[in-house]
């Protein structure tokens, strides 16, 4: 009986060079986005029942935004050099342009935050001692909030929102297509490629936002606004449908012209991705909290029964945009170039990259994100007239 040998061949320089650290870069840089837009939204379109959720989605969206590139640095031999980005300026760099986004994003978000908090800012100020000192430093001197200046400030609030809202999708959009611009990657070429990263930087900065509101509200004890969470969960269940469909669509459209590389990526989706795309990314973090945000917008449910459903949905969602990430940096690293294989690859658990060090850079922005909590969002709201 004649027995089939498949050889697999690989060129010498295919390795999985980018591995858990670059699948943290655009996990973080997308909740940055996420948060962000979530929160503005109610600033710049004037929507009332997001509100509650707009400063606490600005802190949530400053505290990753400090860590964003720390994966890249991490990652970096020499992370020395990443300062020469901004020192010898090289335009036609796909990563010295994203040096200047991220930078500017950064500063847009700090000076929306100033002008979100100088009313607290102010009230402090009158402190005496240290405290006092601190707090008139913050505000540059300035201890007193007409209400005039207060709608002035809520004006250039507006503004900031306004403008950051492209800025955020830049910001993300702008990840995904350093991957699409990897001509000989097909599993990365794709112009849906930078769409579907900030649909799903849109998914995952909303989940975590309803899971921070309900946390933030637990803690403060106050109540959670119905119209808040109703509104947050229709707002998410859209951008999940058109997320899951424009991903589904990216495969589909290789299945279809099934060219030389589907074979191999169909290999690949059958084995080595099989759990965490099919598994973790389609059905779990997929389509059941697709099915549970249906059934919560569709169906006549009590308040707390809708809570917890959003509550466990969004779980499950950062987990899709996570698998999401995992699928494309690792996924199309395996695939080899001859269209003659998948390489095997295996994460660490200690090292640089490893699973410590990855667990550690996704816990540093939520710690941050608990100290500028207790700082910013547990005093009580300050209007002119009450300073």
């Amino acid at each position: 009986m004649e027995t089939i040998l498949q050889t697999y061949y690989f060129y010498p320089n295919e390795t999985v060079v980018w591995s858990l650290m670059i699948v943290l870069y655009p996990f973080i840089s997308g909740m940055v986005a996420g948060t962000f837009i979530t929160g503005a939204l109610s600033k710049a379109f004037g929507i009332a029942y997001l509100e509650p959720i707009f400063k606490p989605a600005l802190v949530a969206s400053v505290s990753f935004l400090c860590f964003a590139t720390l994966p890249l640095m991490l990652h970096l031999e020499q992370p020395t050099r990443a300062a020469y980005i901004f020192i010898t300026p090289h335009l036609t760099s796909a990563m010295s342009g994203f040096g200047y986004i991220y930078m500017g994003f950064l500063v847009l978000v700090i000076v929306m935050i100033w002008y979100a908090f100088r009313p607290n800012f102010v009230a402090k100020a009158s402190s005496g001692g240290l405290k006092g000192v601190f707090y008139k430093l913050i505000c540059l001197g300035v201890t007193k909030i007409s209400k005039a200046s207060y709608e002035h400030d809520q004006k250039v609030i507006k503004a900031l929102a306004v403008i950051g809202i492209p800025f955020a999708c830049i910001l993300t959009g702008y990840v995904g297509f350093v991957f699409a611009a990897v001509k000989t990657n097909m599993w990365w070429s794709s112009a849906l490629t930078p769409v579907v990263f900030i649909l799903s930087a849109m998914v995952c900065g909303l989940a975590f936002t309803i899971i921070l509101y309900h946390v933030h509200a637990k803690l403060t004890k106050t109540a959670v606004s119905s119209d808040c969470v109703r509104g947050l969960v229709r707002y998410l269940w859209g951008f999940l449908l058109f997320a899951i469909t424009l991903e589904l669509l990216e495969l589909l459209h290789l299945a279809y012209y099934e060219t030389d590389y589907w074979s191999i990526i169909r290999e690949m989706l059958e084995g080595n991705l099989a759990m965490s795309y099919w598994g973790a990314q389609v059905v779990v973090g997929g389509v059941i909290p697709l099915l549970l945000l249906s059934y919560i917008l569709f169906v006549n449910v009590s308040e707390r029964t809708r809570s917890m459903l959003a509550y466990f949905s969004s779980f499950l969602l950062i987990l899709q945009v996570f698998s999401m990430r995992w699928n494309v940096v690792i996924g199309g690293q395996l695939l080899s170039k001859t269209y003659l294989g998948v390489q095997e690859w295996n994460l660490e658990i200690g090292g640089r990259e490893g699973l410590v060090a990855g667990v550690m850079v996704v816990l540093a922005p939520v710690v941050l994100l608990a100290i500028l909590r207790k700082w910013l969002l547990t005093d009580p709201e300050v209007r002119p007239g009450s300073i």
